[in-house]
């Protein structure tokens, strides 16, 4: 016996067969801080998740991110700006 892991198992998750939910996208939006700068295309936090509209476009963009197993490149663009103490 090592260590007591010889019957250790992977822990169970969820298979990832069908786009996220609405409910799972609502989720992701309210635990979102309100304090958080806004990305690149100038949309904050709080903004979304006060607009039912912007909630419909969220859906239906990582729906369709989902169907085509892409998301469009600016997603992986980040600007890291130094403050100096």
């Amino acid at each position: 016996m090592q260590w007591g892991l010889d019957n250790a198992k992977p822990p169970m998750m969820a298979p990832l067969d069908s786009a996220p939910s609405r409910p799972e996208i609502e989720r992701a939006i309210a635990a979102l801080k309100n304090a958080s700068a806004p990305g690149h295309d100038g949309i904050r936090a709080a903004q979304l998740k006060n607009s039912p509209t912007a909630i419909d476009a969220m859906e239906k963009i990582v729906s369709r991110c989902w169907e085509l197993q892409r998301v469009p490149e600016s997603w992986n663009d980040i600007d890291l700006i130094g403050i100096p103490k």
